[in-house]
C-alpha cells in the first residue's frame, strides 16, 4: 500500500473513530471512484466500505456491494478481488441464517481462491482461514439447530 493510500486510509480511520461514519464512507466513495486507481485498490477500498457497513447494520447494501465486487472483478479476470467480494455476500447469508446459500457462495469463493497463483502466502492463508471460520459458523449453527 503507497504512502497516499495509507493517509486516506488514517483519514478515514479518524473520521470514524470521531463517529463520523457517513463522512468517512463519503470519503472511501471518493477514492473509489478516483480516475486511475486499479481494481485492487478499488477493492481494498470497498471492503473496508463493507466493515463499516456491517458496524451500521446496512446489511442489505454489505450485500449489494459485494456482489457489485464480485462481477466488476469477474468481469476483468481477478479471482482474488472475486474471493473477497463473495466473502461479504457470505458474510451476510449466514447473518441471515442462510446457511445453504452461504456454503454454494462459499464453495465458489473457494474455487476462485484455488484459481489464484499469484498470491503472497499470508493472502492465501487469510482467506483460507475465513472460509474455514464461515464453515465453523455453519457446522456450529447447524448442529445447535438440529438439537431443538
Amino acid at each position: 500500500m503507497s504512502y497516499l493510500e495509507l493517509n486516506e486510509l488514517s483519514e478515514v480511520e479518524k473520521l470514524y473513530n470521531e463517529f463520523k461514519v457517513d463522512e468517512a464512507i463519503e470519503l472511501l466513495d471518493d477514492f473509489i471512484q478516483r480516475e486511475g486507481i486499479n481494481l485492487q485498490q478499488k477493492v481494498s477500498y470497498q471492503l473496508i466500505k463493507g466493515h463499516i457497513l456491517i458496524h451500521q447494520g446496512k446489511i442489505k447494501d454489505v450485500f449489494k456491494l459485494g456482489r457489485r465486487i464480485y462481477k466488476e472483478s469477474k468481469k476483468t479476470n481477478a479471482p482474488l478481488q472475486s474471493f473477497d467480494g463473495l466473502s461479504l455476500v457470505s458474510a451476510v447469508l449466514l447473518l441471515f441464517d442462510r446457511f445453504d446459500e452461504a456454503l454454494e457462495v462459499i464453495q465458489k469463493a473457494e474455487d476462485l481462491l484455488n484459481l489464484t497463483s499469484q498470491i503472497s502466502q499470508k493472502d492465501l492463508l487469510q482467506r483460507k482461514a475465513l472460509i474455514s471460520v464461515f464453515r465453523g459458523m455453519i457446522d456450529y449453527s447447524k448442529t445447535k439447530i438440529d438439537k431443538k
